[in-house]
């Protein structure tokens, strides 16, 4: 009888460990989709101000941007090169070209998430904090 109770205990430990052992697997996986999302968000938002800016009168222009303080729970950085947006989380990056064959994009700069502007001059775009 005692042995079976011992089993029995022994299963119940071998579930438990098995459920929390899934269930971090699974929250893991749910960070890493969000933060995919949130960091393809960014970058999304960016581009579409790049090309709003590029539909502008020529000169300098500005616009800020308020973007997330943080991405899957830490900062992250922004960087503008060689006709790409890039948005670095935790050692993950998503890039994004800007592809437009009617105009090749200038940019340049990198920031922390938060409160960000872009200028643009003539065909010169640039990010900068704040």
């Amino acid at each position: 009888m005692a042995v079976e109770y011992v089993m029995i205990f022994a299963l119940g430990i071998t579930i438990t460990v098995g459920a929390i052992a899934a269930f971090e697997s699974l929250s893991s996986e749910i960070a890493s989709t969000s933060q995919d999302a949130e960091q393809e968000a960014v970058v999304s938002k960016i581009n579409s101000q790049i090309r709003h800016l590029s539909s502008l009168d020529e000169g300098t222009v500005e616009k800020q941007l308020e973007l997330p303080e943080h991405i899957g729970g830490s900062s992250y950085e922004i960087i503008l090169e060689d006709n790409t947006v890039t948005v670095m989380a935790r050692n993950e990056e998503f890039t994004k070209y800007m592809n437009n064959t009617a105009e090749s994009y200038d940019l340049e700069g990198s920031v922390s998430g938060g409160e960000v502007t872009l200028f643009r001059t003539d065909n010169t775009y640039t990010i900068t904090e704040g």
